[in-house]
């Protein structure tokens, strides 16, 4: 409708149907929703530095929150789904929820003490029946 309209901008209409506002919606959701994930990720990364102390847990951290979204947007595409508000919502969701696991399992591997496979093997003793636990009860 803009391209038919703009021939005519001495006139300076204004059109509008309730429709119109999910349609300029769709013109930016991509972009939208990659500053968004950028941004949060961004955030994610600087909290867990501060927090954790430590930057390779932070960058590990962050990798595990980017490697999720990047198996829901895949498993978005092999369903079918294309990028609307639902979806962003779930996408922006996703990296706040999965943060939460990743950034205990570090604490406690970052928490104990002995080899890295004693830590390692400390870290999903102490937390991760835990953490298995609470992916089921986030969705309920």
């Amino acid at each position: 409708l803009r391209d038919v309209v703009s021939p005519y901008s001495s006139v300076s209409p204004i059109v509008y149907a309730y429709v119109f506002n999910f349609w300029e919606g769709y013109t930016v959701i991509k972009e939208e929703t990659l500053r968004n994930v950028f941004l949060a990720a961004a955030a994610v990364f600087v909290v867990c530095l501060v927090l954790l102390a430590n930057i390779w847990s932070a960058v590990l951290v962050l990798l595990m929150v980017g490697l999720i979204d990047v198996n829901i947007l895949g498993f978005m595409h092999w369903v079918g789904l294309s990028y609307n508000s639902v979806t962003t919502i779930n996408i922006l969701l996703a990296i706040g929820i999965s943060v939460d696991y990743a950034v205990h399992i570090a604490h406690a591997y970052l928490s104990a003490f002995g080899t890295r496979q004693d830590r390692a093997f400390q870290a999903l003793c102490d937390l991760g029946g835990s953490v298995l636990k609470g992916g089921p009860a986030a969705v309920l």
